[in-house]
Formats: structure tokens, sequence, C-alpha cells
């Protein structure tokens, strides 16, 4: 089992993840999060591609009389 303090070799995608977090964020906090990380492997995704579903759960979203609207996952640029 792995306890905190062991050093554990880091996935290339867990160090990009880290090093991606704000320079303000101190160091210490860094390596908890990269403990984390390196202790929860499967909870987080190594690529776009390995994100799954469930079947285990279904849920319904109530909008009432309201349609659903469709809008882009993020803003258009202004030259389109």
């Amino acid at each position: 089992m792995w306890r905190r303090g062991e050093q554990k070799e880091v996935p290339d995608y867990i160090q990009r993840l880290v090093d991606g977090v704000h320079d303000l964020l101190p160091e210490s906090t860094c390596q908890i999060l990269s403990d984390i990380l390196v202790r929860y492997p499967e909870a987080f995704s190594q690529f776009e591609g390995d994100l799954g579903s469930t079947n285990v759960m279904m849920h319904r979203i109530d909008t009432a009389l309201a349609i659903p609207i469709r809008l882009l996952m993020w803003r258009p640029s202004p030259n389109k």
C-alpha cells in the first residue's frame, strides 16, 4: 500500500497536470496534489480518449416546459 512520503515515480500525464497549476500555488500544495494524483490515478483521465461512461445510474434533468438550448462549448472568435 502507498503511504504519504514514499517516493513513487510520477507518470508524464500527472506531471503535466501538476506543472499546469498556477505559479502562486505553494510547492507544498503542489506536492500534495501530486501525491493524490499518484495515489488515485484511475480517477483522472490520462488523455482525451480514455473518458468513459457508465450505466450504473441514470438521471433526468427536469426543465419543466423549457426547450433545450444548444450553445457552443466555447465563445466563437470575433473573426467568424
